[in-house]
């Protein structure tokens, strides 16, 4: 959602599987915050932005599964093409921060890279 040309809110769902032996793992992370564009009178529209959120992972083994969710904040930075009547390309570049609980997890955070490159649609 757009507040105004320059400042909006923006959210993210994702997910990620992987599986390692008998052992299969499920992530899904959920964050929201603002977004800051610079729209100059051209298509290249850059931009800057931090989601906070949560990460909820589970790992499931044979009959048994255990799960935790932890607090995640996610600055990043991109930018966005116009390449037409409401569409454009992007690409995207954000680093995650999970922070864990030592006593359980055995570390204090986890610390992630996302990059992204897509189709976006312009709703506003």
């Amino acid at each position: 959602y757009n507040f105004s040309a320059n400042v909006g809110l923006v959210g993210e769902v994702g997910w990620a599987r992987d599986s390692e032996d008998d052992v299969t793992f499920n992530a899904w992370n959920l964050g929201i915050g603002p977004r800051f564009t610079a729209r100059p009178d051209g298509p290249v529209w850059p931009f800057a932005q931090v989601l906070v959120g949560g990460v909820h992972a589970r790992a499931s083994f044979d009959d048994d599964s255990a799960s935790a969710t932890r607090f995640m904040i996610q600055p990043g930075a991109g930018v966005y093409v116009n390449a037409g009547d409401g569409w454009g390309l992007v690409g995207q570049a954000d680093y995650r921060r999970v922070f864990l609980d030592e006593d359980e997890d055995g570390d204090t955070g986890e610390n992630d890279l996302r990059l992204f490159i897509g189709l976006r649609l312009l709703l506003d």
